[in-house]
């Protein structure tokens, strides 16, 4: 939805965001709605205005995908830091940190786009109506808030089957369809597309558009369609024949997608509207248990069921370490009271090993040495038994300071 030209301009003025001799580019200007001829300051204004926008609320955890990127934003380009010390400040190698910097800007352009309640500059052939340009109440948004509080604090943070949550809200919202003798047709979407939004939130999101773009149809048909491009999973919603004469509401729907840090588009044309979604999907991250005992690591593996997080157990005559470079794990949950090995020397190796010192370690075992484990490189430490929310607790914990050796 956003063309690379906005993205590549957007990166430009970023990276001069306090120059006054820095004149941001017609993309820049446009997105922002200042003047042509205007100096730089209209254009960083709204540009501040937008990266403070996108701060998340004191409930939501610092290991969330939305804080890690706000604060990439406030700490790169707000406060003007290094990509060393904004690497060191997030945890992060100077490679995942210019990885998670595009997927900031991005996240950042969306937000634009819907401050400025302007098309694409780039992308949309014509402007949005301004018909329906009631302000959602702040009531409502509050209340709102406080919903997807509740409902983030009761998931285990494993995000959504795209095209479950697509099939399921596309026969919900059939017999309204039908009502109006309009054909819902889903194309056959990719297996395996997860998104680190809610099932929840995304099934309400598709289920307002469908019901805003039945109401301005009679007759014709509504496709769905989806598919990964790039770093994203992109959904569309392409309603033909289009009315030109009335124009859905959006607002609410664009208030529940700004929440969760994603956004919304508009695309027309004389034969058609479509609106497009830009969901960051979830990485999966593997985790390597280390432990001798098979009924806690069928437990863990029971832990991460339906999480992005995948469990890996070595191979008992495999090399250890040659076993961990050839597979890379994101993680590692070491046991310390094994028979054939000693916790604490292993971690000590691990810690020291080039292949492994950048891997966070998360010591669980039923030794209570967490002095000792943190002072020998654990990044955590938790004592057994561990419930599920703990060990998934602990995983997030270690997911959000990752020090990737390689391109996932």
């Amino acid at each position: 939805m956003i063309g690379e030209e906005l993205l590549y301009d957007l990166r430009s003025f970023l990276f001069h965001l306090y120059d006054p001799a820095y004149p941001p580019g017609d993309p820049v200007r446009t997105l922002t709605g200042c003047p042509a001829e205007g100096d730089a300051a209209c254009s960083r204004a709204a540009v501040l205005d937008a990266i403070e926008s996108l701060r998340p609320p004191p409930d939501v955890p610092v290991s969330s995908r939305l804080s890690r990127l706000y604060q990439l934003l406030l700490h790169r380009f707000v406060q003007s830091r290094t990509q060393e010390e904004t690497s060191g400040l997030l945890g992060l190698t100077p490679r995942h940190l210019r990885r998670e910097e595009r997927e900031a800007i991005v996240l950042l352009a969306h937000r634009l786009l819907e401050l400025s309640a302007k098309p694409d500059p780039v992308r949309l052939p014509t402007p949005l109506s301004p018909h329906n340009t009631r302000a959602v109440p702040s009531d409502w948004s509050s209340q709102l808030q406080q919903e997807l509080t509740l409902l983030h604090k009761s998931e285990k943070g494993e995000g959504c089957d795209v095209a479950e949550v697509v099939y399921k809200t596309a026969d919900l919202c059939r017999p309204l369809g039908r009502l109006r003798r309009i054909d819902l047709v889903v194309a056959p979407l990719e297996a395996g597309l997860r998104t680190l939004l809610s099932p929840a939130v995304l099934r309400q999101a598709l289920v307002m558009m469908l019901e805003a773009l039945l109401a301005c149809s009679a007759e014709g048909r509504i496709d769905i369609r989806g598919e990964r491009t790039g770093n994203f999973i992109t959904l569309r919603l392409i309603r033909s024949p289009q009315n030109p004469e009335i124009w859905p509401n959006w607002e609410k729907v664009g208030t529940l997608l700004s929440l969760q840090g994603t956004a919304c588009q508009i695309f027309t044309d004389p034969q058609q509207m479509t609106i497009g979604l830009e969901l960051l999907p979830v990485r999966e991250t593997t985790v390597l248990v280390i432990d001798d005992n098979p009924d806690i690591v069928y437990l863990y593996g029971r832990y991460v069921a339906g999480t992005c997080y995948r469990l890996l157990r070595a191979e008992e005559d495999a090399p250890l370490f040659s076993w961990i470079e050839l597979h890379a794990p994101d993680i590692i949950v070491l046991d310390i009271m094994m028979p054939q090995v000693d916790g604490w020397e292993l971690l000590t190796e691990l810690h020291e090993h080039p292949a492994t010192r950048s891997i966070p370690v998360i010591v669980c075992s039923v030794i209570k040495g967490e002095l000792l484990a943190h002072s020998l490189g654990a990044a955590l430490y938790r004592t057994k038994p561990i419930t599920q929310e703990q060990f998934l607790s602990a995983l997030d914990l270690a997911a959000a300071r990752l020090h990737p050796q390689q391109e996932r």
